[in-house]
């Protein structure tokens, strides 16, 4: 009867496997983040004969885009343009605040995943930390708006699929 009884309590404590499944999703994504800005750290700047090479391409693609009829692109072609540009600017400062936020968000999911509440706030800390960070070294008029809403839609549904697993977090 006591063994039962162990054995109900142990399967109780088991991780949902919901919370497994977004924590595995969400160590796959940060995950390849952090790799992606470590190997930034490490890379050189682009040089203005890349970036005039860019552009090049960029205002081809812009070209095409209005020949099809489809203007509405080329404000969103033309913020990214500026965007990268910026980012080559600040490539260290964008990539150690990436790690920064990627490390957060990190331990946020490690704690979920041991059954710790606070991971959850963390997490939250770094959803909007991530979506945020762009504008400490890129001008805010040339950042497109469809990125910000996307990772912001992104970050709400992972924060409602863990709040889904609070009742879980005991500590």
């Amino acid at each position: 009867m006591s063994d039962e009884l162990s054995n109900e309590r142990i399967e109780a404590e088991k991780r949902p496997v919901f919370l497994k499944a977004i924590s595995i999703m969400s160590f796959v994504g940060i995950g390849l983040s952090l790799i992606s800005s470590f190997a930034g750290l490490f890379s050189a700047k682009q040089t203005e004969e890349q970036l005039l090479t860019e552009k090049v391409a960029m205002s081809k693609s812009i070209n095409d885009l209005q020949e099809l009829g489809m203007d509405s692109w080329v404000h969103f072609i033309r913020q990214l343009q500026e965007m990268n540009v910026e980012i080559n600017e600040h490539l260290l400062l964008a990539n150690g605040l990436s790690i920064v936020v990627g490390l957060i968000g990190l331990f946020g999911v490690i704690k979920m995943w041991n059954g710790f509440k606070v991971g959850f706030h963390i997490y939250i800390i770094y959803s909007l930390s991530a979506i945020g960070i762009i504008y400490l070294y890129v001008s805010p008029i040339n950042v497109p708006s469809i990125l910000i809403v996307f990772g912001s839609v992104i970050s709400l549904i992972f924060i409602l699929m863990y709040s889904r697993n609070l009742h879980w977090m005991k500590k």
